[in-house]
């Protein structure tokens, strides 16, 4: 059997035969610029010339120690095998310099070589990472995050202050969004004017009851002064939450993009969340449905592991409508369903497929009128 072994290296794309040898070269034109290329999947000049080479010599067996170099020549019709510990890549591992003299390269400073060309690939690799919209969702998420949780200690430091002058609006105006704006339109308790509160959001109903409350509220007087820090902190609220309604469509902008199949059967911003626990998009794709299920569900799943309470039935993905509006009975089966079409439809987008989450919508509207029909609801 006619066979040859390819070695990537930093310097080359060398050729060996059955026995071992090296009979041929690819020389890397611009070093170590045209190795990185090919290790990021991506096809050079070498590349193109080494497919004409293996097209002409017409090989039954053709092998690699290198999974990037293996995907170029899958993807332009020669079947490769990918075998990275074999005899051949040990081999020439350990005495590179000799291969490369063999097929008549003199490289000077091989080690220093070899270094270079590990710091251009790991500096690639960084750039490459930094510009991947999944890590920048990431951070977006988690910053989200942040930024909510603020908000709400903000909110309620807030309440807590303006109570001592109208602790009557804390009931009225339940929504920390509501009662902001409340606090604006109020303002001093015994100058407040339906106008200003309309001025503000507030439905004519709730204003004329904010009104008839606030004549006869039992907080203290204070004089405007004393307010006027609350007054800019309110104002200051509304502006952040603002902030993060936009940050938000961010997030679901950039998943529409990276993960349309996924975006399609879940809330984008569920999403989002489901792939900054997991990581990355590559790692929820690569996740069993089993562990997308319990996805930020650690702690309970831990406490079952230790004996301290039952195992968990879902983590994120109860945020999702479908499950969370479930009768209890039914959220672990609905559950288990939208997990398994979230790891296909992560799949999906991260290797490329194409728009499957039509049909994936169908399969689960399918699926919860199957539920549905058998448990009676």
């Amino acid at each position: 059997m006619k066979s040859c072994y390819l070695i990537n290296t930093p310097f080359a794309i060398l050729v060996l035969d059955d026995d071992g040898n090296p009979f041929s070269k690819f020389e890397y034109e611009h070093f170590p610029d045209s190795y990185v290329k090919v290790e990021s999947g991506k096809e050079s000049k070498e590349v193109k010339l080494l497919i004409d080479f293996l097209k002409e010599q017409g090989f039954e067996k053709i092998s690699t120690n290198d999974p990037f170099l293996q995907t170029l020549l899958l993807e332009n019709g020669i079947k490769c095998v990918l075998e990275p510990g074999s005899k051949p890549a040990r081999t020439v591992r350990k005495n590179l310099a000799g291969y490369l003299r063999k097929v008549g390269l003199k490289v000077e400073r091989l080690d220093e070589g070899i270094i270079e060309a590990s710091i251009a690939l790991t500096r690639h690799n960084i750039s490459e990472s930094f510009s991947d919209k999944s890590n920048y969702v990431i951070q977006l998420v988690n910053y989200l995050e942040i930024i909510e949780k603020s908000l709400n200690n903000l909110a309620m430091g807030l309440r807590a202050c303006y109570s001592l002058h109208f602790p009557e609006l804390d009931d009225l105006l339940e929504e920390h969004q509501q009662y902001m704006k409340g606090v604006l339109g109020v303002g001093i308790r015994r100058n407040v004017k339906l106008k200003r509160l309309a001025e503000y959001g507030i439905d004519r109903k709730k204003a004329e009851r904010i009104l008839k409350v606030a004549r006869s509220s039992v907080g203290g007087d204070f004089e405007p002064h004393h307010l006027e820090p609350l007054i800019h902190l309110a104002e200051a609220w509304l502006k952040l939450n603002e902030a993060t309604l936009s940050l938000e469509k961010t997030i679901i902008k950039i998943m529409k993009e990276i993960a349309p199949n996924l975006c399609s059967i879940i809330n984008p911003l569920v999403a989002a969340k489901l792939l900054a626990e997991a990581g990355g998009l590559n790692k929820l794709a690569t996740m069993p449905s089993s562990t997308i299920q319990v996805l930020g569900a650690q702690k309970a799943l831990f406490a079952h592991l230790r004996g301290k309470g039952p195992p968990p039935k879902h983590g994120i993905i109860f945020q999702v409508k479908e499950i969370r509006t479930s009768p209890k009975r039914l959220r672990g089966k609905v559950a288990r369903m939208f997990a398994s079409k979230i790891a296909i439809a992560a799949r999906v987008d991260y290797f490329g497929g194409e728009y499957i989450g039509d049909k994936l919508k169908m399969e689960i509207e399918k699926r919860l009128a199957e539920l549905k029909g058998v448990s009676g609801v």
